[in-house]
C-alpha cells in the first residue's frame, strides 16, 4: 500500500482486511473497515471515518443517545449515524418540535427542509443533499424561527440572496 502526500510518502504491506460497500467506499457496520497485520485498524461507514469509541457506540453497542448524536461536531458523522438510526427515531427520542418547514422542487423531485427544536441550546435545520441523497442536520442559532433563513445562515448568506440563487440553479 502506498500513500503519497506533498512532502511525504507512506509505504506499507496491504491490509489483511479491507471492507467496501457497493459504491467502493470503505465501509463495515460490525468490524473495522481496514485491518493491518500489526493490529492497526480504521473504522468507516459509507466512506465516513469514525474513531473507535464513536463507531462502537453508534454501530456495535447501538447505545448512542439522540443528544450524543446531535452533539457530534462532524456533520458527516452525524448524518451517517442518523441514516442508520432513522430520522423518525431520533425525532421521537428527542421529542423534536418542527418549528418550520419548506419543500423545494428540484429536477422533478421534492426535497423537504425542516427546522427542529430538540430542547438544546441550538436548533437544527434538516437539509437534503441533492447529489448524494443524504440528509444533514446543521446547527443554527436558537433564535432561528424560519427554515429558509436558517438554511441561508448555514451558507453565510441572507435569506433572499440564497433562495434566489437556489432558484437559478434549479
Amino acid at each position: 500500500m502506498l500513500i503519497t502526500m506533498e512532502n511525504e510518502c507512506f509505504i506499507s504491506k496491504p491490509p489483511i482486511v479491507l471492507n467496501r460497500n457497493e459504491r467502493g467506499q470503505m465501509h463495515c457496520l460490525d468490524e473495522p473497515a481496514i485491518k493491518f497485520a500489526d493490529g492497526y485498524e480504521e473504522y468507516y461507514v459509507d466512506g465516513i471515518h469514525f474513531d473507535r469509541k464513536t463507531y462502537e457506540r453508534a454501530f456495535i453497542l447501538k447505545n448512542m443517545s439522540g443528544k450524543d448524536i446531535m452533539a457530534l461536531k462532524n456533520a458527516e458523522q452525524r448524518a451517517c449515524i442518523i441514516k442508520y438510526v432513522g430520522i423518525e427515531s431520533l425525532v421521537s427520542e428527542m421529542e423534536g418540535k418542527n418549528i418550520d418547514s419548506y419543500i423545494h422542487e428540484y429536477e422533478s423531485n421534492k426535497y423537504e427542509y425542516i427546522l427542529w427544536d430538540f430542547g438544546l441550546p441550538i436548533r437544527y435545520v434538516q437539509c437534503p443533499d441533492y447529489s448524494t441523497k443524504r440528509v444533514f442536520f446543521l446547527g443554527v442559532p436558537i433564535e432561528m424561527d424560519n427554515v429558509k433563513k436558517a438554511v441561508a445562515w448555514t451558507y453565510e448568506e441572507d435569506e433572499q440572496s440564497y433562495w434566489i440563487d437556489m432558484k437559478m440553479r434549479t
